[in-house]
């Protein structure tokens, strides 16, 4: 849903309305929280890692996905649940503690009405949808063993203003678009609520654009290929009519392949030097979150394999130098032999 308006002197009302309908929907179960943050954006930890991914959700998320406890079962919200906490079974015991102090902590900060209760821990292995993120597009909607922290609206630990801001990064999601729309419009918001798209159509929008760029990045990879191989053809030619003579003396003496081309295998050699040491240095990285103003601290593209992927390419277009030149010595030979 995008939200938004050109009255900015009534956006924090407008805001605390948005979050006012968001509850009413969260309690009816016509729409499904998902935010994925840190741990330590609950807390200080100690022992345990601080990029641990904690997903925070609303009890209609365990309606929607299916989150399995170590024994296989299907979790559920409990009748009266309101804070819980589901942990995974990457963490040690201290580390589990440390996780549950860290959000204890923070909703005692917000003046939570109940304490945080710890539930059944999640099965191994665990991957959870959280429906994307649109302040990050280019994050994945899975999130791999994360703490599962269940918050129902009656605990007070999320204000109305935060279930609108976690409506504009798109953390909070709709089952029924005409259900937002009659709710924003009897809370007098309607202009406040820009679009409400379903989410399968937005989904589906997202995976053409997706089979989009993987064709264009294969159409590209073909054109670089083309280019290389061209790039080697014409080498070898340009290098074997130049050195015609001293490529024939040389095979007549018995000199090897790679003796006979060693300035053109040593050029080869350096240029791929250069290329890896480049990539290594300057690593292409994902474009940047929202918001991002250092480019250089978004992920690197390919995590770090980016430099193995230069090695690839290098020792691809070293084979079809080595190709190119075997097939224009054989031309060359061949000639030469027609001409004796």
């Amino acid at each position: 849903m995008g939200v938004g308006g050109d009255d900015q002197a009534r956006a924090g009302e407008f805001a605390q309305r948005l979050g006012e309908v968001v509850v009413r929907a969260l309690d009816d179960r016509e729409a499904v929280l998902a935010a994925r943050q840190p741990v330590s954006a609950f807390g200080t930890v100690t022992v345990a890692p601080e990029d641990q991914p904690v997903l925070l959700v609303s009890p209609s998320y365990l309606e929607e996905q299916d989150v399995r406890d170590a024994a296989g079962s299907r979790l559920a919200p409990g009748p009266g649940s309101c804070l819980t906490i589901h942990l995974p079974a990457t963490l040690r015991a201290d580390q589990q503690d440390d996780v549950v102090a860290a959000v204890g902590s923070w909703a005692d900060y917000f003046g939570a009405t109940c304490a945080v209760e710890r539930g059944a821990p999640l099965a191994e292995g665990s991957t959870l949808f959280d429906y994307g993120n649109a302040a990050d597009p280019s994050a994945s909607p899975l999130v791999d063993e994360p703490v599962v922290l269940v918050v129902d609206p009656a605990s007070e630990v999320v204000s109305a203003d935060g279930y609108g801001a976690y409506t504009s990064t798109g953390d909070v999601v709709f089952l029924d678009p005409a259900y937002v729309l009659e709710e924003s419009r009897a809370a007098g918001i309607r202009d406040y609520v820009l679009s409400v798209t379903p989410i399968a159509d937005a989904a589906a929008e997202e995976y053409q654009k997706l089979v989009r760029s993987f064709r264009l990045g294969l159409a590209n990879i073909a054109a670089a290929a083309g280019v290389v191989l061209l790039t080697a053809v014409v080498v070898s030619s340009a290098y074997t009519r130049r050195y015609a003579q001293s490529v024939f003396v040389r095979y007549i003496a018995g000199w090897s392949f790679a003796a006979r081309y060693r300035a053109a295998f040593l050029a080869e050699a350096a240029s791929a030097v250069l290329l890896v040491a480049y990539v290594a240095a300057n690593p292409p990285r994902t474009p940047p979150a929202l918001g991002a103003v250092v480019a250089a601290a978004a992920p690197r593209l390919l995590g770090g394999a980016e430099p193995l992927v230069a090695v690839a390419v290098c020792l691809v277009s070293s084979a079809l130098l080595v190709t190119a030149l075997a097939v224009a010595q054989r031309r060359l030979l061949r000639t030469r032999s027609s001409d004796s």
